[in-house]
């Protein structure tokens, strides 16, 4: 069974908070969370998540046998929605999430939210941030911190067909499961919490300090800050 530990969405240091997330249960126990992050400099950035999330607790009606055939659909769906909003406007959003189901997770990643699970205090992403320096570093490039804010894939900016050209590419690791194991904790958040700590001193602590942690967080990041914590018990 998966306990949800933690759920938070700060303004951070910006004006406006272009976060949004999404835990819902379902009667049989499974779990759907998803965290979205307006895109920074684009149109909208709030009204995208936000229409992100209100979309997806819409679709998900009710729980689903396959979870992966449900996210995966979940995104043109979304896609066409913002991209009505937009009307050829420049803006977009991320957007990650994770389905629970029986001791299992199913997820997707587009953009660079994350994904990622804490096994015996050892961090395991499940996702890789669609972003420039993901890229460099994977192609033995030069890398440059402000490589991060450059993101390669993004609901609204991208099309339907180059989103499931990304989620086929084993590249990216966008899609896919993962059994939890008793006591792994699971992590959705944005990058302006991930990116603003050491994950794995972060993950080595979380259960005691999350609020010291994310104390810390917020005198560094610039962003933002989304996260959501849940534990396999």
């Amino acid at each position: 069974m998966l306990k949800i530990l933690d759920k938070k969405s700060l303004l951070g240091k910006k004006q406006e908070n272009q976060d949004a997330c999404l835990v819902k249960s379902f009667s049989n126990g499974d779990m759907l969370l998803a965290v979205a992050d307006g895109m920074g400099g684009g149109v909208m950035g709030a009204e995208l998540s936000l229409k992100t999330i209100a979309l997806l607790d819409e679709f998900f009606e009710q729980e689903v046998e396959y979870p992966l055939t449900k996210l995966r659909q979940s995104l043109f769906m979304i896609s066409d929605e913002i991209g009505v909003m937009l009307d050829g406007q420049k803006g977009g959003t991320t957007l990650c999430m994770a389905y629970y189901q029986e001791g299992k997770i199913f997820y997707i990643n587009i953009g660079d939210s994350r994904v990622w699970v804490c096994r015996q205090k050892e961090i395991t992403n499940l996702t890789l941030d669609q972003n420039r320096y993901e890229y460099n570093l994977l192609n033995n490039l030069e890398i440059k911190e402000d490589d991060r804010r450059i993101i390669h894939n993004i609901l609204g900016l991208s099309s339907s067909f180059e989103i499931e050209t990304t989620l086929d590419s084993k590249e990216w690791s966008a899609i896919g499961s993962y059994v939890l194991e008793k006591d792994d904790l699971l992590l959705l958040s944005s990058d302006g919490f991930h990116d603003f700590i050491e994950p794995q001193i972060f993950c080595e602590d979380i259960e005691e300090n999350f609020e010291s942690i994310l104390s810390q967080v917020k005198e560094k990041s610039h962003d933002n800050i989304t996260v959501i914590i849940a534990k396999e018990i």
